[in-house]
């Protein structure tokens, strides 16, 4: 796996950290590392979806 490192704005920083604190307090362990590239993925994911239209 590539390391990278993102200046990511505050807002979006803070979106994905409120939701890892909501699914931990739900049970769920999750780390922002996870959470980040699951988001990367399913943008990718969109975006492919979309050429394909």
């Amino acid at each position: 796996m590539a390391k990278i490192s993102l200046e990511v704005p505050d807002d979006l920083h803070l979106k994905l950290k409120r939701k890892q604190l909501d699914l931990e307090e739900n049970g769920e362990k999750v780390n922002l590392k996870d959470l980040y590239n699951e988001i990367i993925r399913k943008g990718f994911e969109l975006e492919e979806k979309a050429k394909k239209k």
